[in-house]
């Protein structure tokens, strides 16, 4: 969609955007339920100290915003940026 301003993408364009943002929602509530449950439990501090949760979230953020710049490219970044950023998610989402 972000590259192709004739508007001649298909309806899979769209469809594939609503997969990726309600996957990202759903990871991102699945560690929000983890933060209340170690507050319930008072072990909170055992959460921030765990790289593998900085990490989820770091993927979370990037899905999420790089997700938005496909749908809408008015944010000032361009499409070289777009794609290496887009890359390194990628990259991000396999490790």
């Amino acid at each position: 969609m972000r590259f192709d301003k004739d508007g001649g993408y298909t309806d899979d364009s769209e469809v594939a955007l609503f997969i990726l943002f309600c996957g990202a929602g759903y990871f991102f509530m699945r560690e929000f339920v983890q933060v209340i449950s170690l507050m319930s439990l008072g072990s909170l501090s055992k959460w921030w100290v765990d790289p593998a949760n900085w990490l989820d979230m770091g993927v979370i953020i990037l899905v999420s915003y790089f997700g938005v710049l496909m749908v809408d490219d008015s944010w000032g970044l361009d499409n070289t940026s777009f794609r290496s950023g887009a890359a390194f998610t990628k990259g991000t989402l396999t490790s």
